[in-house]
Order: C-alpha cells, then sequence, then structure tokens
C-alpha cells in the first residue's frame, strides 16, 4: 500500500505529538498532519487530500459528532473518519456511528497496545474504502460500459443487466431481472446444463448467436461468458456486443473479395511493410508465381527496370504519405520473361492506413504500338519528301519538317486548320475529289505543277494514302 495520508485532531497538544509518535512507530507509511481544533481541522482539508481522520471527541467550539457531520454533510466527503476520544458513553458513540463515522474507539491502557490497535483500524479502514472505491468504479464502468453486461445463475436466470443491454433488447432493468435466456435467445438450447458445464470448466466461453428485441427483431451478438465462485454461490458473467455492423461488413468483404479472386486485372495486397499478403489467380497467371511463392516479399522481386530500386523507394514514398501511385513499368515473369505493365498502387486506409493494393495489366501490345508509332512518326519528320497528314474533316494533324520548309509555314499556321483554310478555296475545290477518294480507301499517284511563292513553278510528284486507325 502507498503512504496513507492521516489527519489527527485533538485540542490537546501533547495527546498529538504522542499520538503521531506512536502512529509512525507503528507503520512509517503514515504520513501525519496535526490540527489542534475541528476549525483547523476543516481549513487542513480543504487544502489537502487525506486517507484517515482521526478526532477527539471532547474539544471546545466545535466537538467531534459536530466536526464529523461537516465533514459528512457540508464537505460531502466519505473519508474513513475514527472517533478516538476517552472513556465516553454508549449513546455518544451510538451517535458517531449514526453521523457516519467508520469506528469509535476508546483512549485508555498501555499506550502501546492502544495505538498498535488504531494503527491496525486506520489501515483496515483506508482498505476498505479503497475496496469500496474500486467496487463503485468498477460497477460504474459495467452498468455504464458501451457493451452489454448480464450476471446469470447456472439455471440461465438473469440477475442483472446493464443499461447497453436493456436498451439493445428494450426493457427494462426491472422487466429483465429474473426473465431466462431462452427469452433474449431464439437459438438458446434447452440443454442448459452442458453449455454451463464448458463454461464451468474452461472458465470462460466466446461464442456467436441472436438476440431478440421486445418488438421480435434479432440481431447477431457475440457473446464471451466468465464463470464465477463467490461465497459458495456459482455465476456466469458474459459481455454481449452486437455485431450486425461487422457481419455486414465481413459479408461486403465476401463480395469484395469474390469480386477480386474472379476480377481478369491482376491484383496485388501487400502489408504496412510493403510485403505481399495477397494475389488474386489473375496475377498468379501475368506473373507466373503462386501466392505461396511470393507472400512475403516485396514486390520489387516483379521489377525488371534498370533502377528499380530508385522506382521502388519512389512507390514507398508515394503510397506511405497516402498518396495514389501510376506508372508504366517493365516487369519480369518468373521464367524470366519481360513485359509492360500499367499499374497504381493505393493505400488500403480506415484512418490509419493497413496497407497497400495494386491492380496491374499488361499492356505490353500498346505500348510496342506506342513505339512502333513513334518511330513512324520519327521517319516521317526526317524523310526529305514534303508529308501532310490530314483526317476525314480535311484537317491537317501532321506536317514534316520538308512540309514547312517548303511552303515556308509554321505548325500554327497548318497544324489543326484545313486544307481549305491552308491552300485556299480554288485549290482544295480541285483536289477534293481525289482526297474523296482516298479516303475511301483508294491509292493515288499523279503530278502537279504549283507555282510556289519564291520558288516559281514546280513540278510535283503527288501520292495520296489512305490511313486507317
Amino acid at each position: 500500500m502507498k503512504s496513507i495520508k492521516l489527519l489527527l485532531v485533538d485540542d490537546e497538544s501533547i495527546h498529538l505529538d504522542l499520538s503521531s509518535e506512536f502512529l509512525s512507530k507503528e507503520d512509517e507509511k503514515f504520513d501525519i498532519d496535526i490540527a489542534t481544533s475541528a476549525e483547523e481541522a476543516l481549513d487542513l482539508i480543504e487544502e489537502k487530500e487525506y486517507d484517515c481522520i482521526v478526532s477527539d471527541y471532547q474539544m471546545p467550539s466545535i466537538d467531534g459528532l459536530e466536526f464529523l457531520e461537516r465533514v459528512r454533510n457540508e464537505l460531502d466527503m466519505n473519508i474513513p473518519f475514527i472517533l478516538f476520544t476517552g472513556k465516553g458513553r454508549e449513546e455518544v458513540a451510538i451517535e458517531a456511528l449514526n453521523l457516519g463515522a467508520d469506528r469509535y474507539l476508546e483512549k485508555g491502557g498501555d499506550p502501546q497496545s492502544q495505538f498498535k490497535e488504531l494503527a491496525h483500524t486506520i489501515k483496515q479502514e483506508v482498505r476498505h474504502e479503497l475496496v469500496e472505491e474500486r467496487l463503485k468504479l468498477t460497477s460504474y464502468s459495467i452498468e455504464n460500459a458501451d457493451i452489454g453486461a448480464l450476471w446469470i445463475s447456472p439455471d440461465g436466470v438473469i440477475n442483472y443487466s446493464n443499461k447497453k443491454i436493456c436498451q439493445s433488447l428494450g426493457y427494462s432493468r426491472g422487466e429483465m431481472i429474473g426473465m431466462t435466456l431462452s427469452d433474449i435467445d431464439p437459438n438458446y438450447s434447452n440443454d442448459r446444463p452442458e453449455i454451463w458445464n464448458e463454461i464451468k470448466e474452461k472458465g470462460s466461453k466466446t461464442f456467436e448467436s441472436e438476440h431478440m428485441t421486445r418488438e421480435g427483431r434479432t440481431f447477431p451478438v457475440r457473446i464471451t461468458s466468465h464463470y464465477l465462485k463467490k461465497n459458495g454461490e456459482e455465476y456466469e458473467f458474459a459481455f454481449v456486443r452486437d455485431i450486425s455492423e461487422q457481419k455486414e461488413k465481413n459479408r461486403e468483404l465476401e463480395k469484395l473479395s469474390s469480386i477480386v479472386k474472379k476480377s481478369s486485372e491482376a491484383i496485388i495486397c501487400t502489408d504496412t511493410d510493403f510485403q505481399i499478403t495477397y494475389m488474386n489467380p489473375a496475377a498468379e497467371d501475368m506473373f507466373g508465381y503462386t501466392l505461396e511463392e511470393v507472400e512475403g516479399k516485396t514486390p520489387g522481386i516483379f521489377n525488371a527496370e534498370p533502377d528499380d530500386k530508385k522506382i521502388q523507394e519512389e512507390i514507398y514514398d508515394s503510397v506511405s504519405a497516402g498518396k495514389t501511385y501510376k506508372n508504366v513499368l517493365l516487369n519480369k515473369r518468373k521464367d524470366g520473361s519481360k513485359f509492360y505493365c500499367e499499374m497504381k498502387v493505393s493505400p488500403i486506409s480506415d484512418g490509419d492506413i493497413e496497407g497497400y493494393v495494386s491492380p496491374q495489366r499488361d499492356v505490353t501490345d500498346r505500348v510496342k504500338a506506342k513505339q512502333r508509332l513513334l518511330k513512324y512518326k520519327r521517319a516521317l519528320e526526317n524523310s526529305g519528301d514534303i508529308i501532310a497528314i490530314a483526317d476525314t474533316d480535311y484537317k491537317q494533324v501532321f506536317v514534316n519538317e520538308a512540309f514547312k520548309k517548303y511552303f515556308q509555314v509554321g505548325d500554327e499556321e497548318v497544324v489543326g486548320k484545313t486544307i481549305e483554310e491552308t491552300m485556299g478555296k480554288d485549290l482544295f475545290k480541285k483536289i477534293k475529289p481525289r482526297l474523296d477518294r482516298c479516303l475511301e480507301g483508294e491509292r493515288l499517284h499523279f503530278e502537279n505543277t504549283r507555282k510556289v511563292p519564291g520558288l516559281g513553278k514546280r513540278t510535283l510528284d503527288i501520292r495520296y494514302h489512305p490511313r486507317k486507325g
């Protein structure tokens, strides 16, 4: 036990000093203050906290009984109060106990025995008050807990129910006391002895069931029951939690899990340390690994980029900050073959980050098509031939350097504008029939003489090629 803060009150200084000295010798844990009057004691109580008060009865102005009454009523304190006085009358002792004194002791006799008894009484009352306070806190906590609580007899009769379970079932406490478990649990087995014996044997049991409200509505619950034996009586103490939301979340998770499992898109999940916890069948097919082979490893094993460490750091830094990382990366399969993968890595979060999910798809064909297109575009750009590309609305979407140099124009003067706008109405009218034939899929090859500013007349070898896609 920690130190006991003790207040001794007596109008006789000699007796105070003697009491303080003897009690300090009896137990060094006593931390003692003294007061020579009830008024002084009341001032000290306002300033400090004490574990116990030991007061004389006969004192001038305010005697021990009035002092006790003020402590109990005016200060509203339940601090242990011991009336320690000279040989008194029986009616004083009775009045003291009626006013709320915890003990009444008479002075006199052998000082050593007397103060030994007083020290024992003080520690006993302080310990009793501590236990009482803990019981009150425990009772308050259970009564106001955000989880249902029941005391149940061996034959299934409810002896206690807290606020939470009364509210959830729609009964008052008075109505619930005396009900049986079968009144609130439609799944309750009439074979109570088996359930009771299992709780008694194992000490506790956690299981799921259903509870039914007064209106007949049922909802899922998780029950944790404990066995307790006190003073020869046996009890089951059960905590009951409504798991409706959890069940709904589980159904949603099962649905989501089924979608992920059947998805044609590869999906990889990791924990917060970026260690793989899940791969769906599409991911196993794409990378050639089973989940068992890669579980606990990082997705870096798939990366085939030359600077893979830097890329992994970029991914980790981005998603650790709660952001989504997107990119197209060169990956490798178990057999060593490489492919381009479009990936997205996002945090899994319900307040705090719990892990990461990464949907991925093979975009090798798209990347190679783009590479071919870029190669084709560079070839067109560097060609010495005059080349222009127009869409079906006769808008020019591309002209190469030879075109811009020959006609002395820039991109902004040509690209995005129609042939009619750049070549003039008369010329467009002449060439439109040929353009239309080309748009219908015909290749055309002809010569044409044109007057080019600064160059005079020039004969051009012209070819129209239809382009698909």
